[in-house]
């Protein structure tokens, strides 16, 4: 099922989320604005600007929606968050600038882990912070060969930290006290592969291919047991840039910049 045509060159981390109701939110930080469309491909609304925001400063870009079904939202090389409610109205923005030296923390990566408390990532450290701003704890993410090369922070349900290593174009896999525990490299052909999601010890992820074969520069999604480290390949008719899930079904954004929902 066709979902949308976002009218947008593909971002370098090509985020989307999807809500309890099968409602799929797309940052578009091209064109500066957040759209919200059903799963029947019609486009709801743009959400609103956040107070004291202009149009052309706003580039959202990382985007999540919490159990809850509110918005949190991030810039594209930036240090502030915007929150917006289930109705997708702006209630808050919050600026983490001041968690490292002047000009140099921006959020590349971002786990709502409670109502109240998320981990964001920036460089190879993880900051998990309250929603009025203030620290609770910081940790660093060693055996990374650049910290400016690490983006795509995940969680699963023990409060593993997942994330994309560009330097090793590879998954690594941290403890909840940011010990270093493994590494998923990608398959034979593939050139990197992005964390998408893990639950019930099964890590869902997208790679990326090269060389001169049918799957060359293009993106599938994959299944991988952590049990047994069996990977299985989940059987799409079109290629996919980046991938979303949502209850028992997945979401992905496809080479034509177009949003599916496959059973």
């Amino acid at each position: 099922m066709s979902i949308a045509d976002t009218q947008e060159n593909s971002p370098s981390l090509p985020l989307f989320a999807v809500n309890d109701k099968e409602e799929v939110y797309i940052p578009r930080a091209g064109a500066h604005d957040i759209q919200k469309w059903d799963k029947n491909g019609n486009l709801l609304k743009t959400l609103p600007l956040p107070d004291g925001i202009t149009q052309d400063t706003y580039v959202p870009q990382l985007i999540q929606v919490a159990a809850d079904q509110s918005i949190y939202v991030i810039e594209q090389n930036s240090a502030r968050l915007f929150k917006f409610n289930a109705q997708d109205q702006w209630v808050q923005t919050l600026d983490f600038s001041s968690l490292d030296t002047p000009g140099n923390f921006n959020i590349r990566g971002m786990i709502i882990t409670t109502a109240n408390t998320l981990k964001l990532l920036s460089t190879n450290k993880v900051y998990t912070v309250d929603l009025e701003g203030h620290l609770i704890s910081q940790g660093t993410l060693d055996h990374v060969s650049n910290p400016n090369q690490i983006s795509i922070l995940i969680g699963d349900e023990a409060q593993h930290i997942y994330f994309f290593d560009n330097g090793t174009r590879s998954i690594k896999k941290y403890s909840p006290t940011f010990q270093y525990e493994t590494e998923y490299a990608p398959t034979i052909n593939a050139i990197y592969m992005l964390p998408i999601a893990v639950k019930n010890q099964v890590l869902t992820f997208t790679q990326f291919y090269a060389g001169s074969t049918a799957v060359s520069g293009k993106y599938f999604p994959y299944y991988r047991d952590l049990n047994s480290n069996k990977t299985t390949s989940i059987p799409l008719p079109y290629p996919t840039i980046f991938a979303a899930l949502s209850q028992n079904d997945i979401w992905t954004l496809d080479n034509s910049h177009r949003y599916r929902d496959w059973e």
